[in-house]
């Protein structure tokens, strides 16, 4: 089976493409049928379609079950606390629906604690549980999506930052939904934390961008007629709390700027070009100013797609480091 495209806008030419190169074919119907093959977008090719996606699915789930087991048996340990941000912030959705930024450390747009707000309302090791399969079971769906396999997946979801997500926790599920959605769904939910994906936008066509940005101008307008000056609050939410350069393992802090920049720009301008969003989204990373370990599982993944080998190696050796 041949690999499925990269993204679900660029497709299979037709088998039987329109015969205009034949002589006598009128040029007004020749540059009609062009138009509307450039036009055209037939639908997708779906992950869950994809050959041995259900099997990969089914060990995802296993993987999730085993490494929130795995942070269970962590947190018995003395001194070490796990599920932080979910403990403090994101399980607490439903109490700072109205004010969220008066929620300590809340960093993201108002409409994530929509998202979160069923699992306020679970314990924290069920809420856990339940996010934890959501999130490698849509990694596993963009693996797919983008042309790998079981091989792939395993690749990605037997890797020391899968062991660090377990521990952490955070929201980039989320920012996953972005990638799985239509292209014009996609902006609500990758800019819930834009230093993920936001890369990606490099690689869509002016259409898609245009459609993308249909969608996500009511949703931030409805944002501001409930929240109001959100992003205002949400800036100085960021600035007040601003994270310990410990954690940030972003290339932008460190390598030394020019050559972060130069290479993340380098990347998004081959994405636009090949509409390749996988260097759209490395690219990105390069121009983020914080980045933590766990936050790198999509990259990780696309990774693991496109150069299996290379993801293995690096795997391997942050076992043994």
């Amino acid at each position: 089976m041949q690999p499925t495209s990269e993204i679900s806008e660029r497709y299979h030419a037709p088998q039987h493409p329109i015969p205009t190169h034949q002589p006598g074919f009128p040029e007004r119907l020749r540059r009609s049928a062009r138009l509307a093959l450039r036009r055209s977008e037939p639908a997708p090719t779906l992950p869950i379609l994809r050959k041995g996606f259900t099997r990969a699915l089914l060990v995802s789930q296993v993987i999730a079950l085993l490494t929130w087991l795995a942070a269970l048996l962590i947190a018995s340990k003395p001194q070490i606390v796990i599920w932080i941000d979910q403990q403090w912030r994101f399980t607490l959705a439903w109490q700072y629906l109205a004010h969220p930024y008066t929620m300590a450390g809340f960093l993201n747009p108002p409409w994530a604690l929509v998202v979160l707000l069923p699992f306020s309302f679970m314990p924290l090791p069920l809420a856990t549980l339940i996010q934890m399969g959501l999130y490698f079971g849509i990694i596993t769906a963009i693996i797919f999506k983008f042309g790998g396999n079981l091989g792939s997946v395993l690749i990605a979801l037997i890797s020391f930052i899968v062991l660090d997500n377990a521990i952490e926790l955070n929201i980039d599920w989320i920012v996953c939904i972005g990638l799985i959605v239509p292209s014009a769904w996609s902006a609500p939910f990758i800019l819930v934390k834009p230093q993920e994906a936001i890369g990606i936008f490099a690689s869509y066509s002016r259409q898609m961008f245009i459609r993308a940005g249909l969608v996500l101008l009511p949703v931030s307008l409805i944002a501001l007629l409930i929240w109001g000056l959100w992003p205002v609050a949400m800036w100085d939410a960021i600035r007040q709390n601003l994270a310990p350069a410990i954690h940030n393992i972003s290339p932008l802090h460190l390598l030394p700027a020019p050559l972060s920049i130069a290479i993340g720009l380098t990347l998004l301008v081959i994405a636009y070009k090949k509409r390749d969003p996988m260097r759209g989204i490395w690219g990105g990373l390069f121009l983020a100013p914080y980045v933590t370990l766990y936050s790198l599982l999509l990259p990780w993944a696309l990774l693991a797609v496109r150069h299996p080998r290379l993801a293995l190696l690096i795997s391997v050796v942050m076992w043994v480091m």
